[in-house]
């Protein structure tokens, strides 16, 4: 991605569509060097580059300012961008879901050496980083769920972003409080496959919100 330069709106639209879907590309392969990039593509005039860019933005984004980034799209004046916003929350939220890993410790037998000290040492600094950017991912994951909830109320997003969202909110909202009752909210919706979409997200819920 450090080969692709920033947009610029003097090029033809059909130029930046090309930049905007490699910088995609680059992104679904797990290049953090697209995040700032993608970020100067979401203004674009164009709505596909702005979908493109809002998808890769969301592959890679990490942080709250990547993810606010990503929230911003959900007033985009096109649906199809608004849509690809609700599936890059989505992604940004699911990330952190906890996994069910059973931890062995054991105890070598013996002395521990200098070497094997200093193993273990950088073994627990590593650990520790880990931790921290776990932490990190799981406060982003949690605020992305919490828009998901935000945008199912806002009437402004409507049709088929609206259904997805609250779709979404169903698979990932374990980690927002506000979530079943959002989903529940939405059984009264004036859309019938909002209806049923927050029907179904408010039985996938429950038996979840005893996870950590």
């Amino acid at each position: 991605s450090q080969t692709l330069p920033p947009r610029d709106a003097t090029w033809d639209v059909q130029v930046r569509r090309a930049g905007a879907s490699a910088l995609h590309q680059l992104g679904s392969k797990g290049d953090r060097n697209t995040v700032n990039l993608a970020s100067t593509w979401l203004q674009d005039e164009d709505h596909q580059v702005r979908l493109l860019a809002t998808r890769a933005l969301g592959a890679t984004g990490t942080t709250r300012a990547d993810m606010s980034a990503v929230a911003q799209r959900l007033g985009d004046s096109d649906w199809r961008v608004r849509s690809a916003a609700v599936h890059a929350l989505e992604g940004m939220a699911a990330g952190t879901r906890p996994n069910s890993v059973a931890t062995v410790q054991g105890q070598a037998s013996g002395p521990v050496g200098a070497e094997a000290r200093c193993g273990t040492a950088n073994s627990m600094a590593s650990r520790a980083s880990q931790s921290s950017s776990t932490r990190a991912k799981k406060a982003v994951g949690t605020a992305a769920a919490a828009e998901l909830a935000s945008c199912c109320e806002d009437p402004k997003l409507l049709g088929l972003p609206r259904v997805q969202a609250v779709a979404a909110l169903g698979r990932v909202g374990w980690k927002c409080d506000s979530a079943a009752e959002t989903c529940a909210r939405k059984i009264g919706d004036v859309d019938a496959e909002v209806r049923r979409r927050a029907v179904e997200a408010v039985v996938d819920l429950a038996p979840q919100r005893s996870l950590p």
